[in-house]
């Protein structure tokens, strides 16, 4: 039960990134991302342009953001979500991320 109340906060913390659901409407612009915008946004959390996001760059990312964790344990277990338990979070693995995040929020919203 812990375990999954924790996994549901840092989904909650993790759709904070990702804006607003999509119309059902497959014609409605307000909503949807394009791929350029979601290399923007890795290229503003990938600080040293290495082609990869670490937990300190999105951690920090987040804050300047306006979305600071509340912890270090709610981070690492977002990031943990982020880049599927890895070290650091490609850019095709964020896109991936991104993609399944606005899956489960279009999901939650139509409960």
């Amino acid at each position: 039960a812990e375990s999954a109340r924790q996994l549901a906060d840092a989904y909650e913390r993790l759709a904070e990134f990702a804006g607003p659901v999509p119309d059902d409407n497959p014609d409605a612009a307000e909503g949807k991302l394009l791929l350029t915008d979601l290399d923007s946004l890795f290229k503003l959390f990938d600080k040293d342009r290495n082609g990869r996001i670490t937990l300190s760059e999105m951690s920090a990312a987040a804050a300047a953001l306006g979305f600071p964790f509340e912890s270090e344990a709610d981070a690492t277990r977002a990031f943990a979500a982020m880049s599927g338990g890895a070290q650091e979070c490609t850019q095709e693995r964020f896109v991936l991320w991104w993609t399944e995040l606005r899956c489960v929020k279009l999901a939650i919203s139509h409960t």
